[in-house]
């Protein structure tokens, strides 16, 4: 699942990337033969054409994290590469057919074919620019007409080149990956039932389980997204990958009776090492899920977020009482603590926000501490999530009263 789908993705990033730091590095190009009057412009026109170069790379830089802007930015590219390759100091027209190619293998097949006929148009319309800028550098060898008309020849020249030998290519090349994609997103939702449904068994066998899966998620993405907005950088990839690993973690309660895991009073000792064996039979379980329904990213950090996420820093957790626990398990394992004390369960009512913090302070050696700065900054929308699931868990106990209470 997502395997192909995340490095296409991950192309197109590199590639806008790269796309941003060459009109960069083209700005600055035109800006430094400019200033040594190489190429022969009113200074307003420069700067424009500066500013424009600088506004391209920075949304070219900034689609790279905000898909919305993809197809915008490989448009702007085009038109910045038109505009300079109008230069003789500069002939990069050819480069124009870089974002033809991004737009083809990513981008739906209307944009797709947006794209190129506005290439084409940008990179013909450049022809007469071109060849003002080479008469007007010595007007008196060269004759306006026979330039402009030599130009528009080539242009058109290349022009049906490209249609009659790359245009089918990429149109071969988009059919296929459109079939690409529709065979992925076919296995992507077989793939999705083969998880749901095993998610939907863990739930079934304890009635408690859906909802505390839910509620541990909703705060692990408050406390990712507090990480990422106090610059923690984390792969968007990366952090579907640990939302994702959520629906798993408890996975291995199912091998355990649900007597035990709904008991009210304390648990024997017996009992507690049936509950600390349930990361090591929610790892055996998820390991006989086909090779090909995930790919290994995440297959690991599911792996790692079930069979880790009761681990401490200060080892005391279970099941080995390891102190190297992986990133996604630190945040999982705050989360699934967060939620458990603050939530209805038959044998507790949910925690007050001070009486969570105090637990968290006396443990806080086994957590991770910029999860617990964050943590505490986010008291409203956390309390918010366990409000909304306190709710139906009060349904399941069949009390009454709209008011949580918390102790």
């Amino acid at each position: 699942m997502f395997s192909k789908l995340n490095k296409e993705d991950t192309i197109l990033r590199f590639s806008l990337r790269f796309l941003g730091i060459l009109t960069f590095l083209g700005t600055i190009m035109f800006f430094m033969l400019s200033k040594a009057q190489d190429i022969h412009l009113p200074s307003y026109v420069s700067y424009l054409i500066i500013a424009f170069g600088l506004i391209t790379a920075g949304i070219s830089h900034f689609s790279v994290r905000h898909s919305s802007f993809r197809f915008t930015a490989l448009l702007l590219v085009s038109l910045f590469i038109a505009i300079i390759g109008t230069f003789q100091q500069m002939n990069i027209s050819l480069l124009f057919i870089i974002p033809i190619f991004l737009s083809y293998c990513f981008q739906s097949k209307k944009k797709a074919y947006l794209c190129i006929y506005l290439n084409l148009f940008f990179f013909n319309f450049s022809k007469i620019f071109k060849s003002y800028n080479i008469y007007i550098v010595n007007p008196a060898v060269y004759e306006f007409k026979k330039i402009l008309l030599s130009n528009l020849i080539i242009g058109l020249f290349e022009t049906i080149i490209f249609l009659t030998v790359a245009m089918p290519i990429f149109m071969l090349l988009i059919k296929q990956n459109n079939e690409l994609k529709k065979s992925l997103k076919e296995r992507e939702d077989a793939t999705n039932d083969i998880l749901q449904f095993c998610s939907t068994a863990t739930s079934f066998h304890n009635k408690y389980l859906s909802i505390h899966i839910k509620g541990v998620r909703d705060i692990t993405k408050i406390l990712l997204d507090a990480l990422i907005e106090g610059g923690v950088y984390i792969a968007p990839e990366y952090y579907d990958q640990i939302v994702f690993s959520v629906q798993f973690h408890d996975i291995g309660k199912i091998y355990i009776d649900s007597s035990i895991l709904d008991k009210k009073g304390r648990l024997t000792p017996d009992e507690f090492t049936l509950i600390k064996e349930h990361p090591d039979r929610g790892v055996e379980l998820f390991s006989l899920l086909p090779k090909n329904v995930l790919d290994e990213d995440y297959m690991r950090t599911c792996k790692n977020v079930i069979y880790q996420h009761h681990e401490r820093l200060d080892g005391s957790g279970y099941p080995t009482g390891t102190k190297n626990i992986s990133f996604e398990a630190k945040i999982v394992a705050i989360a699934d603590v967060i939620d458990a004390l603050l939530s209805w369960r038959p044998y507790k009512p949910p925690l007050s926000w001070d009486n969570l913090v105090s637990i968290l302070e006396k443990e806080k050696a086994g957590f991770n501490y910029e999860c617990l700065k964050v943590i505490y900054k986010e008291k409203d929308k956390i309390l918010a999530v366990s409000d909304e699931n306190n709710k139906a868990l009060k349904q399941l106990l069949g009390l009454s009263g709209e008011d949580i209470i918390r102790q």
